[in-house]
């Protein structure tokens, strides 16, 4: 009986200290300050964010469905301003989405929390590199269409852009050249590629020396009408008497 209730009392002591930590799994606009996170819910836009599948949750008329990105209409809004509330008690959290609703709701519209991109902590530095985009980078034509702003597009110009991060310090392939210190004859890209392979201008690839483009537009009317006409070709009485 005693040996029972010492394995009993280990599998628990066990049980208890098997913490799961899933820092390096969660995204670069959570929540700073947590060692483990198995859910986000933002109040403000009632969706549930799955950390360790990256599935998001949210209702499409009366059902919640899944998936790995947010339909378009959720491009216009800043996960990395966000309130995330952080749940670990259990899987299906949607399912008790009308006590979260109430209960969090003092939450909307807060944004005091700091996302985990902007921590000093070195035990984000894996996370700050999980950029997880919540709409498809494909669906930049929707947004256009759907009248979104520029300003408010998702993307990592804009990102970079709304956190405060100077032009000269905003990752890409055109600073990263500049940074590193090469010269604009010696960066990478299709100019300078055929520059350095030593095609001559009118060898070069492009539009502009496309032989077909050039055909189109020497075939296209040319309806500008000059004001200033030769004399001998105004209309009017003969300029020689």
């Amino acid at each position: 009986m005693c040996t029972v209730l010492l394995m009993g009392f280990s599998y628990t002591a066990n049980a208890q200290v098997s913490i799961r930590i899933n820092i390096n799994h969660q995204p670069a606009w959570g929540p700073s300050g947590y060692d483990r996170a198995d859910f986000y819910y933002f109040p403000d836009l009632n969706i549930y964010y799955d950390v360790n599948s990256s599935m998001f949750y949210y209702l499409s008329g009366s059902r919640w469905a899944s998936n790995r990105y947010l339909p378009s209409r959720y491009s216009r809004y800043d996960f990395y301003k966000m309130h995330k509330v952080v749940m670990n008690n259990g899987p299906r959290p949607w399912l008790r989405n009308r006590d979260h609703r109430r209960e969090y709701m003092r939450f909307r519209g807060d944004r005091s929390q700091t996302p985990i991109r902007l921590s000093n902590n070195r035990r984000y530095d894996q996370s700050k590199r999980n950029s997880r985009m919540w709409v498809n980078g494909n669906q930049r034509n929707d947004q256009r269409q759907q009248g979104v702003r520029p300003d408010q597009r998702q993307g990592p110009r804009n990102n970079q852009r709304q956190q405060g991060i100077r032009p000269d310090q905003r990752q890409g392939p055109r600073n990263n050249q500049r940074q590193q210190g090469a010269r604009p004859d010696q960066r990478q890209g299709p100019r300078n590629n055929q520059r350095q392979q030593g095609a001559r201008p009118d060898q070069r690839q492009g539009q502009r020396n496309n032989p077909q483009f050039n055909k189109q537009r020497n075939q296209q009317p040319n309806n500008r009408q000059s004001d200033n006409k030769h004399p001998d070709n105004r209309p009017g009485e003969n300029r020689g008497r």
